[in-house]
């Protein structure tokens, strides 16, 4: 019986204010991960995967294309992840995305052997770009809990889209994303849709400012 192997990604030049970084894994269909029961009420199956030395993490998206499948888990603001129970001898692909699954730098090829324990250190050294705004009503009064959506054109499947919620000043914070033209869009009911095209770069951008007017 082969025993399972283990890999740590940590991010090199990582900063704490980049938390909406994600890892894409990639392997044979049928070699990605060990599958457990779930542990909730519904008949769903989880994968063993754990963050840091807090075992906890985010899988944000899954896709079964032919042979392989692909898992992107989020780094919740973590800087590593721990990919724990991967079958040995088999190739692993990994990814680095930004906030709207746009790929970071090259992917990188592992290969395990059993009982592994290895960690991949990658450098982070793209330059990201962060984004700020805030949502009001055209009296100025501040919009809380406001849909913010974020989308890239041509951006990965399901992971084209962010979506963020202003807090009770009415601001939202996007980071970790790759300079270029973005969309933001903001629907509340009540108001009419507000859409703002915009291009963001690594070196600062100007706050957002999203004024709602009124559905009348």
């Amino acid at each position: 019986m082969q025993t399972a192997a283990s890999l740590e990604v940590r991010l090199k030049g990582w900063d704490s204010e980049i938390d909406e970084l994600s890892i894409g894994v990639s392997a044979p269909r049928k070699s990605l991960f060990r599958e457990v029961p779930g542990n909730d009420r519904s008949d769903e199956r989880r994968f063993a995967l754990g963050i840091g030395e807090r075992r906890q993490t985010r899988q944000t998206w899954q896709s079964d294309s032919g042979e392989s499948r692909e898992v992107r888990l989020s780094l919740n603001g973590a800087g590593r992840i721990l990919l724990w129970d991967l079958a040995p001898e088999v190739p692993y692909t990994i990814r680095l995305h930004d906030a709207l699954g746009g790929p970071i730098g090259e992917e990188r090829s592992v290969l395990l052997a059993e009982d592994e324990q290895r960690v991949l250190e990658w450098p982070l050294e793209a330059e990201l770009a962060q984004l700020e705004g805030v949502v009001s009503t055209a009296d100025g009064v501040s919009m809380e809990s406001a849909p913010v959506s974020v989308h890239r054109d041509g951006g990965a499947p399901f992971f084209g889209d962010l979506q963020v919620a202003s807090d009770s000043q009415g601001r939202f914070r996007i980071g970790g994303l790759l300079p270029g033209e973005l969309t933001l869009r903001v629907e509340v009911l009540g108001f009419l849709p507000a859409e703002r095209r915009l291009t963001v770069e690594p070196d600062g951008n100007p706050v957002v400012k999203i004024v709602l007017q009124p559905d009348e």
